[in-house]
């Protein structure tokens, strides 16, 4: 079975493996995709300010590594394909997802090869949490949204990166770089909402990777805010026949 490791969302300030909804979420994907779900427990900001996410994602795959090179015939783990092991998280657990895979990519001299014998097939990100210093015009237009407020998403912000980082930083805006990302990222799945303040971003973002070299697949639902994708949202589960495709 391939394995989907999920990072829930919540601006890195709240919410865990164990939230109702997102439990709810990992058990349908598991159901309906037929897959075994590892659902990542992270670290919160401000107590723990980022990096400390996107280090709990790769030691979650130290784990998964250790677990690939234990398998026997007995137990859960014969039943898993560590070949074909597909990342996703929503809202800022797309942010850790993104960040993560950069740290153990580059890292790598094998094209798509983790943490052997681990490979990655696949990452689905939905609504992911970016930002920046300038404002975008999906930001002054959707200021106010229902779910995240352009003034959350500041606060969120500056709880969340290191002391002294401003939204310049490459953790919030991966296109403040300016250079490629690496090539061998996994083919992505990018989930957006059309009255998403996030939208132009998170745009900006597929074709920074589509710019990079990655195969990218960009839905947008026209009339969905942010955090449509949980369980509790408006459009609930909507998105799930491309998650489940893309799988």
């Amino acid at each position: 079975l391939p394995i989907v490791v999920h990072v829930h969302g919540g601006g890195f300030v709240r919410f865990s493996a164990a939230t109702s909804s997102y439990h709810d979420f990992c058990k349908k994907v598991a159901t309906d995709a037929t897959a075994l779900v590892v659902s990542l427990n992270h670290r919160l900001a401000p107590a723990s300010c980022l990096p400390a996410a996107y280090q709990d994602l790769v030691s979650a795959l130290h784990w998964l590594r250790a677990q690939a090179l234990l398998s026997t015939s007995d137990g859960d783990a014969s039943y898993a394909d560590f070949s074909s092991l597909i990342f996703m998280g929503g809202s800022s657990g797309g942010n850790i997802v993104h960040n993560a895979l950069l740290m153990v990519l580059e890292s790598s001299k094998s094209k798509r090869a983790l943490l052997p014998p681990l490979s990655f097939a696949a990452q689905i990100l939905l609504q992911p949490f970016f930002g920046g210093a300038h404002r975008t015009a999906s930001e002054l237009r959707l200021s106010d949204g229902p779910i995240l407020t352009l003034a959350m998403s500041d606060q969120l912000w500056s709880l969340a990166l290191p002391d002294g980082a401003s939204r310049d930083h490459p953790f919030c805006d991966p296109l403040a770089a300016a250079q490629p990302l690496p090539c061998n990222l996994p083919p992505a799945l990018v989930i957006v909402g059309g009255r998403d303040l996030l939208h132009d971003r998170q745009v900006a973002y597929a074709d920074f990777l589509r710019e990079s070299g990655v195969e990218v697949k960009l839905v947008e639902y026209p009339d969905a805010t942010h955090g449509f994708v949980t369980p509790d949202g408006t459009v609930s589960y909507v998105f799930m026949p491309e998650v489940l495709q893309f799988i």
